[in-house]
């Protein structure tokens, strides 16, 4: 079993995660579930470093957890 563990909300960062998401099919298949559930791409909150809103809750807390 494989865990994978990230800090709490404070410590997101735009880019957190992408080498997991880059090697592990299963990770892209996360963030492709969430972003269908929160109505909004999740891959671009997480990775794009143009996106300047990742310090709001609404968007933080779903990046932490994808």
């Amino acid at each position: 079993m494989n865990i994978i563990l990230f800090a709490g909300q404070g410590a997101q960062y735009a880019g957190m995660g992408k080498d997991i998401f880059d090697k592990y099919p299963e990770a892209a298949a996360v963030m492709k579930t969430g972003s269908e559930i929160l109505g909004y791409d999740l891959e671009k909150v997480c990775f794009d470093e143009s996106f300047t809103e990742l310090s709001r809750t609404v968007y933080a807390q779903p990046a932490i957890m994808a």
